[in-house]
């Protein structure tokens, strides 16, 4: 696997012309408001803010003040919940805008990096298993597994690798729109490049507020 900082583009999401018979099959990048809310937990942020303003209000309460007063109490945590908040959105919608997840038919190609631009090359022979979750806001993840040793950094791929992977820290194409059909080409692509039967998904898949794995897409190109 090799990475690229700051490599001029060929085109969008990939720094160099492809070899002879070597093809982009999808390119697609990260929904910015599901990074917020699953990378960047902006809801969990806003609810902390929430605890905060309304403990002080309670304890203004408390103490006997009236309701203006105890309002007035709460009021100056909610300037730097905005800016946190804010701040937060910025950053996902950021991620999103330079980010793009190339798929060929012989490898994973991810484009990130908001103040230093990298390119990740997986060829699909390094590529031991892939897995789907879905999730209720019509995006999904697809974290593929590596062969070990090949210098899969979690804080280098983050927010582009699976969550708490730390020890064998997985890439993930993270918060994409119909994952599930980019799912379905991904495990053909690993499919034919191992020379296996191409697989075919189930079309049962459901979703829930908490997402649910789809499971594993394809076994490694060997």
């Amino acid at each position: 696997m090799s990475h690229h900082d700051h490599a001029p583009e060929y085109r969008p999401g990939i720094p160099a012309p492809l070899p002879d018979g070597e093809r982009p099959l999808w390119q697609g990048s990260p929904r910015w408001q599901s990074l917020a809310l699953r990378a960047l937990h902006v809801r969990k942020v806003a609810l902390y803010f929430g605890v905060l303003v309304a403990w002080r209000v309670g304890a203004e309460l408390f103490a006997g003040q009236p309701l203006s007063a105890a309002l007035g109490a709460g009021a100056p945590f909610l300037v730097p919940a905005v800016l946190a908040i804010g701040l937060l959105l910025f950053i996902a919608w950021q991620m999103a805008r330079t980010t793009i997840y190339t798929i060929t038919n012989e490898r994973l190609i991810l484009r990130f990096g908001i103040a230093l631009p990298m390119t990740a090359n997986i060829p699909f022979t390094l590529i031991e298993s892939a897995a789907l979750k879905n999730w209720n806001d019509g995006t999904g993840d697809i974290p593929v597994t590596v062969k070990p040793g090949n210098g899969v950094s979690w804080l280098v791929f983050w927010p582009h690798v699976r969550p708490w992977s730390f020890g064998n820290a997985q890439p993930m194409l993270r918060s994409i729109p119909e994952a599930e059909q980019v799912a379905e080409l991904f495990a053909a692509a690993l499919a034919r490049a191992a020379g296996q039967t191409v697989p075919k998904r189930a079309a049962d898949t459901r979703t829930t507020d908490t997402g649910t794995d789809g499971g594993s897409l394809a076994a490694a190109a060997r």
